[in-house]
């Protein structure tokens, strides 16, 4: 798994993360955490359960403000709130209670986070590094960080009627600064292909109806919309036509070997 501390060393994929990198500072409440959004763990219902016991919903553990106070007595110690309070909890726990069980450093091929190059932790080695020369085709996970989550597509597709195609030429061309290489439209339109297959399933094997079961009915769920300037890309068919032959032509020339993780946010 990923995990960024900007005043240690960074690690080699398959490295095991060193103990005191994920060190809590007794007096702020601080602590470097695993980056959560891909984990390879063993299922512990009893560690689980100590888990919910320490981060009580009565107990302000997220970061409401900059000026969030530091709460005390949390896995015995104190506690910085954060906006990542999941990352913070299962850290200090398996550090805590599970502290003969070491962290391994996947490294991008096994966490290949999908989002802007140029905002990739710039100056970070070897991580940064290791992710930017990797051949793209060689992830074998993909961990969609940030805002720019593909399941909002999923709406987009079953009510407006857009193909993705479409979708992937407007993210390429949003992202034409950031992400040159089109990491983020590939790996965008590999995700909603794997889910028109998970959704085809379903539907067929279960008469279950995806979107009807997460609640997003006909109307546009509310955190949509932010990109006034998408119906301009998505309106041009000459290029999105031209893109579906590209697109064609490369499903048909290469084996996908790439895993995509479905999850419901």
């Amino acid at each position: 798994m990923q995990v960024h501390i900007y005043d240690m060393e960074p690690l080699a994929q398959g490295s095991q993360v060193p103990p005191q990198y994920l060190n809590v500072d007794a007096e702020t409440g601080v602590g470097a955490r695993i980056n959560a959004g891909m984990c390879l763990l063993s299922p512990d219902p009893a560690l689980l359960e100590l888990i919910r016991q320490e981060v009580d919903a009565s107990r302000e553990l997220s970061r409401i403000s900059e000026c969030s106070r530091v709460v005390d007595g949390v896995f015995e110690g104190r506690w910085r709130p954060s906006w990542t309070p999941e990352e913070d909890g299962l850290t200090r726990a398996v550090c805590k209670w599970r502290s003969s069980t070491p962290w391994t450093h996947l490294g991008s091929v096994w966490n290949y986070e999908v989002m802007q190059a140029a905002n990739y932790f710039p100056g970070l080695e070897p991580e940064a590094q290791d992710r930017e020369e990797l051949d793209f085709k060689q992830a074998a996970v993909y961990h969609f960080s940030g805002a720019d989550k593909p399941t909002w597509w999923v709406w987009e597709i079953r009510w407006r009627d857009y193909t993705i195609p479409d979708i992937c030429y407007y993210i390429r061309e949003e992202h034409a600064r950031d992400d040159p290489r089109g990491f983020m439209a590939t790996a965008t339109g590999e995700w909603l292909t794997a889910y028109q297959e998970m959704e085809a399933h379903a539907r067929d094997a279960w008469q279950l109806d995806i979107l009807e079961l997460v609640g997003w009915s006909n109307e546009a769920p509310k955190s949509r919309g932010k990109r006034t300037h998408k119906q301009s890309f998505l309106e041009d068919c000459e290029a999105v036509q031209g893109l579906e032959v590209q697109m064609e032509k490369r499903a048909k020339s290469t084996e996908v070997h790439h895993v995509a993780v479905l999850v419901a946010t």
